[in-house]
């Protein structure tokens, strides 16, 4: 009870300003791959991992602040640069969001430093390596984000980004493999005692790593066929429908045509959207 006490305290008192901060950030940048609806989607996998480490942990205020902080400004960074180093530009804007409001920089130290660290795996996973510590703010933080990295919703946030950062789609699945085999084998370590939350997570993984397994394996004869079928129809969707419009996945929704699909790219979608309504 005295958590979610705490809980509900830092969602009425201070996860709203840190929302619109993220949209502010992100105003005049198109990114739906890592703007605020990715934030979101982090803090409450953050908040599912907490709550169910609260039975056997004690959490104060503090570092129940510290979580909201870290998922909901961590690729604030990526407003400013696309590039993987993207955490001391993060890290900049949360400071600014921290005297705009006549904060302690020494209260939400660890959150900065998660905000900044977050994709240094090296830094991440310093010392405890096979535990998901409940009380470490980057290990929650970087858990939540790698959990995002699945299933559909994982497809259209890999895809944009590797796009941007260079990648064309014949090269684009082989890099997406192998970060993806990385994270997941990850989470499984880490996640080890908690067989529940790692079946729910297999099944994204099996998702995704299929998805782009088959799109490495369409060989020249689908390459030759462009956007006919299967995962390549799907991208292409995303590509020309989405991202060069401008679109939110959100906002496609409303006018997603369905007769023009495949059998394949209709069933995507379909369990595109109801990932981002769960």
């Amino acid at each position: 009870m005295y958590f979610s006490k705490l809980l509900l305290q830092v969602e009425q008192n201070l996860v709203p300003s840190l929302i619109a901060y993220c949209q502010h950030c992100f105003a005049d940048t198109y990114l739906p791959s890592h703007d605020t609806s990715h934030h979101l989607r982090t803090w409450k996998f953050a908040r599912m991992l907490v709550s169910t480490f609260s039975a056997t942990r004690e959490y104060t205020r503090q570092k129940l602040d510290n979580f909201a902080f870290a998922c909901l400004l961590h690729d604030t960074g990526m407003s400013v640069t696309i590039d993987p180093e993207h955490g001391p530009a993060g890290r900049k804007l949360a400071e600014q969001f921290i005297s705009a409001h006549n904060l302690s920089t020494e209260y939400f130290n660890e959150a900065l430093d998660a905000i900044a660290f977050h994709d240094d795996k090296d830094y991440r996973d310093a010392g405890n390596n096979d535990s998901p510590d409940p009380q470490s703010v980057i290990r929650i933080l970087s858990l939540a984000d790698d959990m995002d990295a699945l299933g559909y919703i994982g497809v259209f946030r890999y895809y944009e980004i590797y796009v941007l950062r260079g990648f064309t789609t014949d090269n684009l699945a082989k890099a997406v493999l192998g970060n993806l085999e990385k994270r997941f084998s990850r989470m499984e370590r880490l996640l080890a005692d908690f067989p529940e939350w790692l079946d729910t997570l297999r099944e994204k993984f099996n998702v995704i790593h299929g998805f782009f397994t088959r799109l490495a394996g369409t060989g020249l004869t689908e390459i030759s066929e462009e956007c006919s079928s299967g995962p390549r129809q799907v991208l292409c969707i995303f590509d020309r429908q989405i991202r060069i419009p401008h679109y939110s996945p959100e906002e496609y929704r409303e006018k997603i045509d369905y007769s023009g699909m495949g059998d394949y790219a209709m069933a995507f979608f379909k369990n595109f959207y109801l990932e981002l309504e769960s």
